[in-house]
C-alpha cells in the first residue's frame, strides 16, 4: 500500500486473501485478519488499485462513491480485470463528436496516425537517452498511408525493431530481456513492463471517463466487444516515456533485484517486497518529480502532463482547439 500524507494520492493495494478494506466514518481502515493496520482518509485519495485477493466491504464502495474514488481491480501479477467507475462525465457531445469521427474513415486515421507518430516519435527519444548510436531511425512518408491496416503495419514494424534495440540498453547482467512477450510475461523484464503499461492503463481509464470520452470507441486499435480501444490509443505515446525508459532505468541502477520476483504457476510477477520497492519508485517518477516537457513548454509531473494531453484530445474531437498533438520529448 502507498500513502505519505501528500494531496490526493493513488491507493495501491497489493495484499492476500486476509487482508482487507474497511470503512470507519470517511476514513479507510486496512486489516490483516482482524488487526488494524493503516488508516487512510479517504479524502487523501484519488483513486485505488487493488491488486489480488483482499476484500473490499460496501460501505468502502459507498465511501468511494462519495468521493468519486475510482477502483480498479488486477492479478496479483498485474494483468487487468475491470473498474468501478463513480459518476463518470455526462457530456454527451464530446462522445457525439469521438463516434462521428469514428465512422469518418479519413479523420479516424488522420487521429490514429498522430498516435503512432507520437509513439515511434518517444521511442526514438528513449533509445537516444540511453545512446546516440542504434538502428531505430525512421524514415516514414506518413502521406502514404492511406489505410489503417497500412498504419498499423508500420507501427508493428517499428516496434519489433524498437524492442530489439531497447533489450541491448540493459546493462544489468542478471536480467535478460529478449523482446516484448506477454499473457503470461515470460521474464521478470516484461513481467515489470506489463505492469507498468496496466498502471498507465488504468489512469488513462480514469481519465477518459472523467473527460466524458467513451474509453471503447478508438480510432487506431481495432474495437471490438469489451476492449477500452481508446485508452490503448492514448497509451501508444506513453508508453516508452513512462514505462520502457523508466524500468530500465530502475534495472539499470541495480534498484531492483531476481530476489523481488516469484514463480506463480506459469507466471513471473514481483513478490511482496519487490513489489513495494517497484510502487515507490514508480509515484515519484509518474507523480512527484518534474520533467521538462515538450508539448506544454514547462515542467510538468508526467501524472498532469498525462490528464493535460488527454483533455487536450477531447477539446480536438469538439474542435475546440485545432488538431490534437501526440505528446512528445524534445
Amino acid at each position: 500500500m502507498r500513502y505519505d500524507g501528500l494531496e490526493r494520492v493513488p491507493l495501491y493495494l497489493y495484499a492476500k486473501e486476509d487482508y482487507s478494506l474497511k470503512k470507519y466514518g470517511d476514513l479507510f481502515r486496512l486489516f490483516r485478519g482482524e488487526e488494524q493496520i493503516q488508516k487512510i482518509p479517504a479524502i487523501k485519495v484519488n483513486e485505488i488499485l487493488v491488486f489480488g485477493g483482499l476484500t473490499l466491504t460496501s460501505p468502502v464502495i459507498q465511501l468511494c462513491q462519495k468521493h468519486k474514488i475510482n477502483i480498479h481491480f488486477l492479478s496479483g501479477s498485474g494483468q487487468y480485470h475491470g473498474s468501478l467507475i463513480f459518476d463518470p462525465a455526462k457530456n454527451l457531445f464530446i462522445r457525439k463528436a469521438q463516434a462521428e469521427i469514428h465512422l469518418d474513415d479519413k479523420r479516424r486515421l488522420e487521429f490514429a496516425k498522430e498516435f503512432v507518430l507520437g509513439k515511434i516519435t518517444n521511442q526514438k527519444w528513449v533509445l537516444d537517452s540511453f545512446r546516440k548510436k542504434h538502428r531505430f531511425n525512421p524514415n516514414i512518408d506518413w502521406n502514404k498511408i492511406e489505410s489503417l491496416d497500412s498504419l498499423r503495419g508500420v507501427e508493428g514494424t517499428y516496434s519489433r525493431l524498437y524492442f530489439q534495440e531497447l533489450a541491448k540498453q540493459l546493462k544489468n547482467t542478471d536480467f535478460s530481456f529478449n523482446g516484448r512477450s506477454k499473457r503470461p510475461p515470460a521474464d521478470p523484464v516484461n513481467a515489470l513492463l506489463s505492469l507498468g503499461y496496466t498502471f498507465l492503463f488504468s489512469r488513462l481509464f480514469s481519465y477518459t471517463t472523467l473527460i466524458g470520452l467513451d474509453p471503447y470507441l478508438g480510432f487506431f486499435h481495432e474495437n471490438y466487444y469489451g476492449r477500452p480501444s481508446l485508452v490503448c490509443d492514448l497509451m501508444e505515446p506513453w508508453r516508452p516515456l513512462l514505462v520502457d525508459k523508466f524500468i530500465l532505468t530502475i534495472l539499470n541502477r541495480n534498484e531492483l533485484s531476481l530476489e523481488d520476483f516469484e514463480r506463480v504457476d506459469d507466471s513471473i510477477k514481483l513478490n511482496s517486497e519487490g513489489f513495494k520497492k517497484f510502487i515507490q519508485k514508480w509515484y515519484t517518477n509518474f507523480e512527484v518529480d518534474n520533467h521538462t516537457s515538450g508539448r506544454f513548454e514547462t515542467e510538468l509531473t508526467y501524472q498532469k502532463a498525462l490528464e493535460l494531453d488527454t483533455r487536450l484530445f477531447g477539446k480536438s474531437l469538439t474542435q475546440e482547439i485545432e488538431a490534437y498533438k501526440a505528446y512528445t520529448r524534445p
